[in-house]
């Protein structure tokens, strides 16, 4: 039986498949972190070096909160910027275990310091779950554009409810972004774990 590479496998069907195998190929990890211990926030920086040689980022985040609530808000902070220019659009979809309660667009925080973009489990929803997201930021070293990232995550707080969420946020601003900061009002608990990753 001849071996099967990448390429030959192109002629047997599976084009799909090589495709799907070359994209996977061009997303690489540059630096990951795991909790040891609580703090309020991470950072990601000096990516103008780390992450040259990649077109847009990804990070994927397995947060949970130290705070007596199911769940909450993570805020995302670019080039340690405060300033109010920042937009969010949300979409929610909240659900029971026998039918969907309520799905509608929210915008908030538009021009505003408070740049809310994803979220972690709270202590008073299930044990041993960290909530997950995935964020990617486009063309993040471009100049001639503002920034735009999306984020998508969920939460299961109870037997009796949970909700998936995506975000738009904007940064209106057309510098590279150098340096990315997940901030929480509580702290993230130990064990919520970090990862940047670039694409080509």
């Amino acid at each position: 039986m001849p071996l099967l590479t990448l390429q030959s496998a192109k002629g047997y069907g599976f084009g799909s498949l090589v495709a799907a195998a070359d994209a996977a190929s061009d997303m690489e990890l540059i630096s990951s972190t795991t909790l040891g211990s609580t703090q309020s926030s991470v950072s990601f920086g000096s990516l103008n070096t780390v992450a040259a040689a990649y077109r847009h980022l990804r990070v994927v985040v397995l947060a949970r909160a130290n705070v007596n609530l199911t769940a909450q808000s993570i805020t995302v902070e670019l080039n340690g910027s405060s300033a109010a220019n920042y937009n969010v659009q949300s979409l929610f979809m909240y659900a029971t275990p026998s039918s969907v309660i309520a799905n509608s667009w929210t915008y908030f925080n538009q021009n505003s310091s408070a740049s809310y973009c994803g979220g972690a489990e709270g202590q008073t929803a299930y044990q041993n779950l960290w909530q997950p997201n995935i964020y990617e930021f486009h063309d993040f070293s471009q100049t001639d554009k503002n920034k735009y990232i999306t984020n998508l995550n969920g939460c299961i707080s109870t037997d009796t409810n949970g909700f998936v969420a995506w975000n738009n946020l904007m940064w209106n601003q057309t510098n590279a972004i150098t340096s990315i900061t997940f901030n929480l009002a509580a702290n993230f608990s130990a064990g919520s774990r970090f990862a940047l990753y670039g694409l080509k």
